[in-house]
Protein backbone atom coordinates (compact mmCIF):
# COMPACT_ATOMS: atom_id res chain seq x y z
CA UNK A 1 0.00 0.00 0.00
CA UNK A 2 1.19 3.18 -0.90
CA UNK A 3 0.34 5.17 2.09
CA UNK A 4 1.63 2.71 4.58
CA UNK A 5 5.28 2.53 2.18
CA UNK A 6 5.79 6.31 2.07
CA UNK A 7 5.96 5.84 6.33
CA UNK A 8 2.62 5.44 7.81
CA UNK A 9 1.83 2.47 10.15
CA UNK A 10 -1.08 0.47 8.92
CA UNK A 11 -2.80 1.66 11.93
CA UNK A 12 -2.50 5.53 10.38
CA UNK A 13 -4.18 3.79 6.82
CA UNK A 14 -6.92 2.09 8.74
CA UNK A 15 -8.11 5.52 10.44
CA UNK A 16 -7.65 7.24 7.91
CA UNK A 17 -9.95 4.91 5.48
CA UNK A 18 -12.50 4.58 7.91
CA UNK A 19 -12.55 8.56 8.73
CA UNK A 20 -12.90 8.67 4.48
CA UNK A 21 -15.74 6.02 4.48
CA UNK A 22 -17.81 7.46 7.17
CA UNK A 23 -17.25 11.05 6.03
CA UNK A 24 -18.96 9.43 2.78
CA UNK A 25 -21.13 7.33 4.60
CA UNK A 26 -22.53 10.20 6.19
CA UNK A 27 -23.29 12.66 3.58
CA UNK A 28 -25.63 9.41 1.98
CA UNK A 29 -27.48 10.58 5.27
CA UNK A 30 -29.13 13.30 3.38
CA UNK A 31 -28.61 11.65 -0.28
CA UNK A 32 -30.98 9.03 0.36
CA UNK A 33 -33.84 10.90 1.88
CA UNK A 34 -33.77 13.35 -0.83
CA UNK A 35 -34.14 10.65 -3.15
CA UNK A 36 -37.01 8.76 -1.75
CA UNK A 37 -38.44 12.36 -0.86
CA UNK A 38 -38.34 13.32 -4.55
CA UNK A 39 -39.89 9.67 -5.97
CA UNK A 40 -36.51 8.75 -7.73
CA UNK A 41 -36.73 5.11 -5.51
CA UNK A 42 -38.75 3.67 -2.98
CA UNK A 43 -37.30 1.12 -0.39
CA UNK A 44 -39.60 -2.19 -0.15
CA UNK A 45 -37.71 -3.39 3.06
CA UNK A 46 -39.42 -4.03 6.75
CA UNK A 47 -36.36 -4.34 8.31
CA UNK A 48 -35.17 -0.80 10.63
CA UNK A 49 -35.29 2.32 8.55
CA UNK A 50 -34.46 5.81 8.66
CA UNK A 51 -36.38 8.19 6.98
CA UNK A 52 -37.71 5.05 4.36
CA UNK A 53 -34.33 4.40 3.98
CA UNK A 54 -33.37 0.39 5.04
CA UNK A 55 -30.39 0.73 7.51
CA UNK A 56 -28.86 -1.97 5.47
CA UNK A 57 -28.34 0.55 2.97
CA UNK A 58 -25.95 2.35 5.13
CA UNK A 59 -23.90 -0.39 5.40
CA UNK A 60 -23.81 -1.15 1.79
CA UNK A 61 -22.25 2.38 1.39
CA UNK A 62 -19.82 2.08 4.38
CA UNK A 63 -18.66 -0.88 2.44
CA UNK A 64 -18.50 0.63 -1.05
CA UNK A 65 -17.03 3.44 0.03
CA UNK A 66 -14.39 1.45 2.03
CA UNK A 67 -13.86 -0.27 -1.13
CA UNK A 68 -13.00 2.90 -2.91
CA UNK A 69 -11.25 5.12 -0.47
CA UNK A 70 -8.65 2.11 -0.38
CA UNK A 71 -8.43 2.28 -3.19
CA UNK A 72 -7.80 5.39 -3.46
CA UNK A 73 -5.50 5.82 -0.47
CA UNK A 74 -3.18 2.58 -2.20
CA UNK A 75 -3.05 4.70 -5.42
CA UNK A 76 -2.50 7.91 -4.33
CA UNK A 77 -0.70 7.61 -0.74
CA UNK A 78 -0.96 9.76 1.97
CA UNK A 79 -0.74 13.93 0.66
CA UNK A 80 2.66 15.41 1.56
CA UNK A 81 1.03 18.62 2.11
CA UNK A 82 -2.86 19.70 3.35
CA UNK A 83 -5.18 21.67 1.76
CA UNK A 84 -8.44 23.20 3.14
CA UNK A 85 -10.13 22.92 0.20
CA UNK A 86 -11.91 19.29 0.63
CA UNK A 87 -12.59 20.47 4.06
CA UNK A 88 -14.38 23.93 2.65
CA UNK A 89 -16.59 21.97 0.15
CA UNK A 90 -17.39 19.06 2.17
CA UNK A 91 -18.52 21.53 4.92
CA UNK A 92 -20.58 23.76 2.24
CA UNK A 93 -22.18 20.69 1.20
CA UNK A 94 -23.03 20.09 4.59
CA UNK A 95 -24.11 23.23 5.44
CA UNK A 96 -26.38 23.43 2.39
CA UNK A 97 -27.90 20.34 2.78
CA UNK A 98 -29.13 21.23 6.63
CA UNK A 99 -30.83 24.21 5.38
CA UNK A 100 -32.11 22.40 2.08
CA UNK A 101 -33.36 20.01 4.37
CA UNK A 102 -35.05 22.61 6.99
CA UNK A 103 -36.13 24.53 4.40
CA UNK A 104 -36.92 22.66 1.11
CA UNK A 105 -37.51 19.66 2.42
CA UNK A 106 -39.27 20.47 5.81
CA UNK A 107 -37.40 17.65 7.70
CA UNK A 108 -36.08 18.58 10.93
CA UNK A 109 -35.06 14.80 11.54
CA UNK A 110 -32.76 14.67 8.54
CA UNK A 111 -31.73 17.75 8.94
CA UNK A 112 -30.02 17.91 12.89
CA UNK A 113 -29.04 13.98 12.38
CA UNK A 114 -27.17 14.44 9.02
CA UNK A 115 -25.80 17.73 9.78
CA UNK A 116 -24.52 16.67 13.17
CA UNK A 117 -22.85 13.30 11.44
CA UNK A 118 -21.03 15.57 8.71
CA UNK A 119 -20.36 18.43 11.27
CA UNK A 120 -18.31 15.92 12.82
CA UNK A 121 -16.11 14.93 10.16
CA UNK A 122 -15.77 18.99 9.29
CA UNK A 123 -14.53 19.38 12.50
CA UNK A 124 -11.79 16.69 12.31
CA UNK A 125 -10.84 17.72 9.59
CA UNK A 126 -10.27 21.38 10.74
CA UNK A 127 -8.42 20.04 13.14
CA UNK A 128 -6.16 18.01 11.41
CA UNK A 129 -5.86 20.69 8.95
CA UNK A 130 -4.76 22.97 11.57
CA UNK A 131 -2.18 19.80 13.32
CA UNK A 132 -0.50 20.03 9.80
CA UNK A 133 -0.03 23.53 8.88
CA UNK A 134 -2.41 23.82 6.16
Amino acid sequence: LRGVRAGNSVSDWLIRLAMMASAITAWDVFLDPQMVGEDYWVWQSAGPAFRGIPLVNYLGWLATASITSAIALALCGTPQRVTRLPIVVYATLAGLSTIGFVFLFDDLVVAVVGGVLMGVFVLVGIRHSKGRGA
